[in-house]
Protein backbone atom coordinates (compact mmCIF):
# COMPACT_ATOMS: atom_id res chain seq x y z
CA UNK A 1 0.00 0.00 0.00
CA UNK A 2 2.77 2.34 0.74
CA UNK A 3 4.31 1.29 -2.02
CA UNK A 4 1.57 2.20 -4.46
CA UNK A 5 1.17 5.54 -2.68
CA UNK A 6 5.48 6.52 -3.40
CA UNK A 7 4.89 5.35 -7.16
CA UNK A 8 1.67 7.43 -7.52
CA UNK A 9 3.54 10.71 -5.97
CA UNK A 10 6.67 9.97 -8.03
CA UNK A 11 4.27 9.69 -11.22
CA UNK A 12 2.80 13.17 -10.54
CA UNK A 13 6.37 14.45 -9.75
CA UNK A 14 7.05 13.26 -12.92
CA UNK A 15 4.60 14.57 -14.84
CA UNK A 16 5.36 18.38 -13.14
CA UNK A 17 8.71 17.91 -14.31
CA UNK A 18 8.06 17.72 -17.90
CA UNK A 19 5.68 20.30 -17.98
CA UNK A 20 8.14 22.64 -16.50
CA UNK A 21 10.08 21.20 -19.10
CA UNK A 22 7.73 21.62 -21.39
CA UNK A 23 5.74 25.50 -22.46
CA UNK A 24 3.09 26.35 -24.65
CA UNK A 25 4.37 29.93 -26.31
CA UNK A 26 0.77 31.91 -27.17
CA UNK A 27 0.55 34.69 -29.80
CA UNK A 28 1.44 38.60 -28.33
CA UNK A 29 -1.22 41.35 -28.82
CA UNK A 30 0.73 42.72 -30.94
CA UNK A 31 1.33 39.69 -33.36
CA UNK A 32 -2.42 39.27 -33.74
CA UNK A 33 -2.61 42.91 -34.27
CA UNK A 34 -0.30 42.82 -37.40
CA UNK A 35 -1.82 39.61 -38.31
CA UNK A 36 -5.13 41.47 -38.48
CA UNK A 37 -3.66 45.19 -40.19
CA UNK A 38 -2.38 42.30 -42.63
CA UNK A 39 -5.27 40.34 -43.51
CA UNK A 40 -7.61 43.80 -43.82
CA UNK A 41 -5.08 44.60 -46.80
CA UNK A 42 -5.40 41.98 -48.63
CA UNK A 43 -9.55 41.87 -48.32
CA UNK A 44 -9.26 45.14 -49.31
CA UNK A 45 -6.94 43.97 -52.15
CA UNK A 46 -9.36 41.07 -52.93
CA UNK A 47 -12.65 43.70 -53.24
CA UNK A 48 -10.54 46.10 -55.40
CA UNK A 49 -9.49 42.94 -58.09
CA UNK A 50 -13.10 41.48 -57.46
CA UNK A 51 -14.66 44.57 -58.27
CA UNK A 52 -12.33 45.40 -61.43
CA UNK A 53 -13.17 42.13 -62.82
CA UNK A 54 -17.03 42.81 -62.41
CA UNK A 55 -16.76 46.24 -63.99
CA UNK A 56 -15.98 44.63 -67.00
CA UNK A 57 -19.01 42.75 -67.28
CA UNK A 58 -21.28 45.41 -65.56
CA UNK A 59 -20.29 49.09 -66.23
CA UNK A 60 -20.95 50.86 -63.09
CA UNK A 61 -20.76 48.29 -60.75
CA UNK A 62 -19.82 49.89 -57.18
CA UNK A 63 -18.65 47.35 -53.99
CA UNK A 64 -20.31 48.97 -50.62
CA UNK A 65 -18.51 48.89 -47.35
CA UNK A 66 -20.74 45.72 -46.80
CA UNK A 67 -19.11 43.67 -49.73
CA UNK A 68 -15.64 44.55 -48.04
CA UNK A 69 -17.47 43.36 -44.48
CA UNK A 70 -18.43 40.05 -46.01
CA UNK A 71 -15.57 39.15 -48.24
CA UNK A 72 -12.75 39.46 -45.29
CA UNK A 73 -15.62 37.26 -42.80
CA UNK A 74 -15.70 34.88 -45.77
CA UNK A 75 -12.17 34.99 -45.74
CA UNK A 76 -11.34 34.20 -42.65
CA UNK A 77 -13.92 31.70 -42.14
CA UNK A 78 -12.22 29.79 -44.74
CA UNK A 79 -8.91 29.74 -43.87
CA UNK A 80 -8.98 28.80 -40.07
CA UNK A 81 -11.53 26.27 -40.02
CA UNK A 82 -10.42 23.07 -40.83
CA UNK A 83 -7.03 22.37 -41.04
CA UNK A 84 -5.72 25.79 -42.42
CA UNK A 85 -5.67 27.12 -38.69
CA UNK A 86 -4.67 30.45 -39.59
CA UNK A 87 -5.25 33.45 -42.02
CA UNK A 88 -2.24 34.62 -44.29
CA UNK A 89 -1.51 37.30 -41.48
CA UNK A 90 -1.65 35.01 -39.30
CA UNK A 91 0.89 32.70 -41.18
CA UNK A 92 2.85 35.52 -41.73
CA UNK A 93 3.92 36.64 -38.17
CA UNK A 94 3.71 33.19 -37.13
CA UNK A 95 0.56 32.05 -35.10
CA UNK A 96 -2.15 29.98 -35.35
CA UNK A 97 -5.22 28.99 -33.70
CA UNK A 98 -6.88 25.92 -32.45
CA UNK A 99 -8.99 24.72 -30.25
CA UNK A 100 -8.44 23.66 -26.29
CA UNK A 101 -8.70 20.03 -27.26
CA UNK A 102 -5.95 20.16 -29.47
CA UNK A 103 -8.62 19.76 -32.59
CA UNK A 104 -8.60 21.89 -35.55
CA UNK A 105 -11.86 24.75 -35.37
CA UNK A 106 -15.28 23.51 -37.29
CA UNK A 107 -16.63 25.61 -39.39
CA UNK A 108 -19.55 26.77 -36.98
CA UNK A 109 -16.56 27.77 -34.90
CA UNK A 110 -14.54 29.41 -37.07
CA UNK A 111 -17.72 31.25 -37.86
CA UNK A 112 -18.53 32.50 -34.06
CA UNK A 113 -14.91 33.18 -33.77
CA UNK A 114 -14.50 34.93 -36.89
CA UNK A 115 -17.83 37.51 -35.02
CA UNK A 116 -15.94 37.49 -32.07
CA UNK A 117 -12.79 39.13 -33.75
CA UNK A 118 -15.13 41.76 -36.02
CA UNK A 119 -16.97 42.05 -32.38
CA UNK A 120 -13.24 43.46 -31.27
CA UNK A 121 -12.57 45.69 -34.04
CA UNK A 122 -16.06 47.27 -33.67
CA UNK A 123 -14.81 48.48 -30.11
CA UNK A 124 -12.06 49.66 -31.58
CA UNK A 125 -13.78 52.03 -34.16
CA UNK A 126 -16.02 52.50 -31.15
CA UNK A 127 -13.56 54.06 -29.34
CA UNK A 128 -12.03 56.47 -31.65
CA UNK A 129 -15.52 57.52 -32.47
CA UNK A 130 -15.96 58.72 -28.95
CA UNK A 131 -13.07 60.83 -29.37
CA UNK A 132 -13.23 61.94 -32.88
CA UNK A 133 -17.30 62.60 -32.90
CA UNK A 134 -18.22 62.29 -29.75
CA UNK A 135 -20.43 59.14 -29.97
CA UNK A 136 -21.16 56.04 -27.69
CA UNK A 137 -19.26 57.28 -25.09
CA UNK A 138 -20.94 54.29 -23.45
CA UNK A 139 -20.18 51.94 -25.99
CA UNK A 140 -16.62 53.51 -26.02
CA UNK A 141 -15.85 52.32 -22.23
CA UNK A 142 -17.65 48.77 -22.50
CA UNK A 143 -15.24 48.50 -25.64
CA UNK A 144 -12.06 49.26 -23.70
CA UNK A 145 -12.90 47.34 -20.76
CA UNK A 146 -13.29 43.90 -23.25
CA UNK A 147 -10.06 45.09 -24.76
CA UNK A 148 -8.00 44.89 -21.71
CA UNK A 149 -8.87 41.00 -21.74
CA UNK A 150 -6.42 40.00 -23.09
CA UNK A 151 -4.07 42.20 -21.76
CA UNK A 152 -3.86 40.98 -18.62
CA UNK A 153 -4.96 37.73 -19.52
CA UNK A 154 -2.21 35.09 -18.88
CA UNK A 155 -2.62 33.37 -22.21
CA UNK A 156 -3.70 36.77 -24.11
CA UNK A 157 -7.10 35.43 -24.11
CA UNK A 158 -9.77 37.70 -25.85
CA UNK A 159 -13.51 37.09 -24.57
CA UNK A 160 -13.91 35.35 -27.58
CA UNK A 161 -11.26 33.09 -27.00
CA UNK A 162 -12.86 32.62 -23.58
CA UNK A 163 -16.17 31.80 -24.17
CA UNK A 164 -15.13 29.74 -27.67
CA UNK A 165 -12.11 27.89 -26.02
CA UNK A 166 -9.62 28.78 -28.38
CA UNK A 167 -6.12 29.61 -28.36
CA UNK A 168 -3.37 31.57 -30.32
CA UNK A 169 -0.48 29.60 -30.11
CA UNK A 170 3.27 30.96 -32.40
CA UNK A 171 3.82 28.40 -34.86
CA UNK A 172 7.25 27.61 -33.10
CA UNK A 173 6.20 26.01 -29.77
CA UNK A 174 7.24 23.25 -29.52
CA UNK A 175 4.93 21.86 -26.80
CA UNK A 176 1.64 19.86 -27.84
CA UNK A 177 -1.29 21.52 -27.24
CA UNK A 178 -2.85 19.86 -23.93
CA UNK A 179 -5.91 21.44 -21.11
CA UNK A 180 -3.51 19.92 -18.85
CA UNK A 181 -0.93 21.99 -19.58
CA UNK A 182 -2.54 24.86 -20.42
CA UNK A 183 -4.03 24.52 -16.76
CA UNK A 184 -1.08 24.03 -15.28
CA UNK A 185 1.09 27.04 -16.75
CA UNK A 186 -2.32 29.20 -16.17
CA UNK A 187 -1.76 27.76 -12.27
CA UNK A 188 1.81 29.23 -12.31
CA UNK A 189 2.21 32.44 -9.94
CA UNK A 190 3.39 35.60 -12.68
CA UNK A 191 6.41 36.17 -12.41
CA UNK A 192 8.11 40.12 -13.05
CA UNK A 193 8.27 38.40 -17.04
CA UNK A 194 4.58 38.27 -17.58
CA UNK A 195 3.78 42.10 -15.52
CA UNK A 196 6.25 43.45 -17.72
CA UNK A 197 4.58 41.46 -21.30
CA UNK A 198 1.24 42.74 -20.00
CA UNK A 199 2.66 46.20 -19.76
CA UNK A 200 4.46 45.70 -23.22
CA UNK A 201 0.66 44.73 -24.45
CA UNK A 202 -0.71 47.50 -22.96
CA UNK A 203 1.59 49.92 -24.15
CA UNK A 204 1.30 48.53 -27.85
CA UNK A 205 -2.93 48.85 -27.30
CA UNK A 206 -3.07 52.57 -26.80
CA UNK A 207 -0.25 53.19 -29.23
CA UNK A 208 -2.56 51.26 -31.77
CA UNK A 209 -5.54 53.23 -30.53
CA UNK A 210 -3.78 56.52 -30.62
CA UNK A 211 -3.18 56.24 -34.69
CA UNK A 212 -5.95 54.91 -35.63
CA UNK A 213 -7.05 58.28 -33.44
CA UNK A 214 -4.81 60.29 -35.87
CA UNK A 215 -6.15 59.02 -38.74
CA UNK A 216 -9.50 58.48 -38.09
CA UNK A 217 -9.23 62.45 -37.11
CA UNK A 218 -7.35 63.86 -40.47
CA UNK A 219 -9.80 61.89 -42.70
CA UNK A 220 -12.81 63.17 -40.86
CA UNK A 221 -11.57 66.94 -40.85
CA UNK A 222 -10.68 66.77 -44.37
CA UNK A 223 -13.94 65.23 -45.02
CA UNK A 224 -15.91 68.11 -43.26
CA UNK A 225 -13.53 70.57 -44.75
CA UNK A 226 -14.42 69.77 -48.31
CA UNK A 227 -18.30 69.63 -47.44
CA UNK A 228 -18.19 73.01 -46.49
CA UNK A 229 -16.33 73.89 -49.31
CA UNK A 230 -18.40 71.96 -52.24
CA UNK A 231 -21.39 73.93 -50.39
CA UNK A 232 -19.90 77.03 -50.56
CA UNK A 233 -19.04 76.23 -54.94
CA UNK A 234 -22.47 74.62 -55.52
CA UNK A 235 -23.71 78.02 -54.00
CA UNK A 236 -22.12 79.95 -56.70
CA UNK A 237 -25.38 78.92 -58.85
CA UNK A 238 -27.76 80.91 -56.74
CA UNK A 239 -25.31 83.81 -56.76
CA UNK A 240 -25.50 83.94 -60.62
CA UNK A 241 -29.26 84.32 -60.18
CA UNK A 242 -29.35 86.95 -57.45
CA UNK A 243 -26.60 88.91 -59.39
CA UNK A 244 -28.32 88.85 -62.12
CA UNK A 245 -32.07 89.58 -60.45
CA UNK A 246 -29.87 92.72 -59.37
CA UNK A 247 -28.86 93.70 -62.54
CA UNK A 248 -32.52 93.38 -64.16
CA UNK A 249 -34.23 95.04 -60.72
CA UNK A 250 -31.53 97.15 -59.68
CA UNK A 251 -32.16 95.61 -56.17
CA UNK A 252 -31.63 92.64 -54.91
CA UNK A 253 -34.71 90.09 -54.04
CA UNK A 254 -36.80 91.07 -51.22
CA UNK A 255 -40.31 89.15 -51.15
CA UNK A 256 -41.80 85.80 -51.16
CA UNK A 257 -42.87 85.38 -55.07
CA UNK A 258 -38.90 86.93 -56.04
CA UNK A 259 -36.77 84.57 -53.65
CA UNK A 260 -39.13 81.51 -54.49
CA UNK A 261 -38.66 81.81 -58.10
CA UNK A 262 -35.14 81.21 -57.10
CA UNK A 263 -35.01 77.31 -56.27
CA UNK A 264 -33.52 75.83 -53.30
CA UNK A 265 -30.15 73.28 -54.09
CA UNK A 266 -30.27 70.05 -52.27
CA UNK A 267 -27.09 68.56 -51.92
CA UNK A 268 -26.45 64.42 -51.99
CA UNK A 269 -24.45 64.29 -48.56
CA UNK A 270 -27.52 66.14 -46.91
CA UNK A 271 -28.26 69.79 -46.75
CA UNK A 272 -28.70 72.60 -49.32
CA UNK A 273 -28.87 76.01 -49.92
CA UNK A 274 -31.44 78.46 -50.68
CA UNK A 275 -31.63 82.46 -51.14
CA UNK A 276 -33.25 84.45 -48.65
CA UNK A 277 -34.52 88.49 -47.87
CA UNK A 278 -31.70 90.67 -49.83
CA UNK A 279 -30.48 88.22 -52.12
CA UNK A 280 -28.72 86.47 -48.87
CA UNK A 281 -27.73 82.85 -49.41
CA UNK A 282 -28.00 80.59 -46.47
CA UNK A 283 -25.98 76.94 -46.25
CA UNK A 284 -27.07 74.15 -44.02
CA UNK A 285 -25.98 71.16 -43.41
CA UNK A 286 -28.61 68.32 -41.76
CA UNK A 287 -26.23 64.79 -41.24
CA UNK A 288 -22.36 65.41 -40.07
CA UNK A 289 -22.96 66.37 -36.02
CA UNK A 290 -20.17 68.72 -36.23
CA UNK A 291 -22.07 71.08 -38.95
CA UNK A 292 -25.84 70.09 -38.08
CA UNK A 293 -26.57 73.16 -36.13
CA UNK A 294 -24.43 75.46 -37.95
CA UNK A 295 -25.10 77.97 -41.09
CA UNK A 296 -22.91 79.61 -43.67
CA UNK A 297 -24.52 82.94 -45.05
CA UNK A 298 -23.22 84.42 -48.17
CA UNK A 299 -24.35 88.33 -48.03
CA UNK A 300 -24.31 90.31 -51.49
CA UNK A 301 -23.36 94.35 -51.21
CA UNK A 302 -22.78 96.68 -54.18
CA UNK A 303 -19.19 97.11 -55.16
CA UNK A 304 -19.71 99.19 -57.76
CA UNK A 305 -22.82 100.94 -58.53
CA UNK A 306 -22.60 102.02 -62.15
CA UNK A 307 -21.48 98.67 -63.30
CA UNK A 308 -23.38 97.03 -60.99
CA UNK A 309 -20.42 94.69 -59.52
CA UNK A 310 -21.61 92.53 -56.99
CA UNK A 311 -19.19 91.35 -53.89
CA UNK A 312 -19.76 88.74 -51.62
CA UNK A 313 -19.15 88.37 -48.06
CA UNK A 314 -19.10 84.96 -46.19
CA UNK A 315 -20.25 84.94 -42.34
CA UNK A 316 -20.94 81.77 -40.24
CA UNK A 317 -22.50 80.31 -37.05
CA UNK A 318 -21.70 77.59 -35.07
CA UNK A 319 -19.17 75.83 -37.17
CA UNK A 320 -15.68 75.62 -35.74
CA UNK A 321 -13.10 77.78 -38.28
CA UNK A 322 -10.81 75.02 -39.01
CA UNK A 323 -13.71 72.90 -40.70
CA UNK A 324 -14.72 76.16 -43.14
CA UNK A 325 -13.53 77.37 -46.06
CA UNK A 326 -10.17 79.57 -46.42
CA UNK A 327 -12.38 82.29 -47.71
CA UNK A 328 -14.93 82.35 -44.48
CA UNK A 329 -12.08 81.71 -42.11
CA UNK A 330 -10.41 84.86 -43.72
CA UNK A 331 -14.02 87.01 -43.37
CA UNK A 332 -12.97 87.89 -46.86
CA UNK A 333 -15.26 89.29 -49.41
CA UNK A 334 -15.96 86.39 -51.94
Amino acid sequence: MFQNKKMAESKVNTQSDENEDEHIVYGTIAERGVAIVIDLIICGLITAGLEAVLQTLWAGIVFSTWTYCIIAFVYCVVLISQRFNATVGMAIVKIRIIHVDGSHLNVSQAVCYTLGKFASLYAIMMIVFATVKNESPIMSVIGFILLLIPIFHRQHKALHNILLRTAILRSSSQAIYTEDLALYQQQQPRTWRDIVNAIGNLVVLVGLLWTINVGVTVAHHRDIISRTIYAVNKAAELKRHVEKFYIVHDYFPDDEIDILAMSEIAFPAGGGARVEKGGVITIWFDKLPELKDGKIRLIPAILDKDNKATQWTCKTSDIMAEWLPRQCKARKSI
